[in-house]
């Protein structure tokens, strides 16, 4: 089963919150699928008061990939959900949670 956090609110946090335009945020919410049952929790805590909690998902830290990788809570939590939820081979689940894990190199 999935979870599917409420379109309205987001698209409101994306909008009065994040500085969307409202085209991008819809735009933005049509590409964003449901979540894995398991990051239910911790969405419905960021949707509550904005809580982003120090875990860990698949060897992978969700402050340390916002920060890393600059990015925002929805879009980490999209990167980890990818995790949970692609039919990924071994070795392709291995790539992405390296590439999750670590900041990336900027030359």
């Amino acid at each position: 089963m999935m979870y599917t956090p409420d379109r309205n609110q987001l698209r409101n946090i994306l909008i009065e919150e994040m500085g969307y335009a409202p085209g991008a945020a819809d735009d933005y919410l049509d590409r964003w699928g449901p979540l894995h049952d398991s990051l239910a929790g911790i969405m419905t805590a960021w949707l509550e008061d904005r809580t982003v909690p120090d875990i860990e998902i698949e060897g992978v830290r969700l402050q340390k990939l916002m920060c890393d990788h600059r990015m925002s809570f929805l879009n980490a939590l999209d990167s980890v959900n990818d995790l949970l939820v692609l039919p990924l081979g071994d070795l392709e689940r291995e790539a992405l949670r390296g590439f999750l894990s670590h900041p990336p190199v900027i030359r």
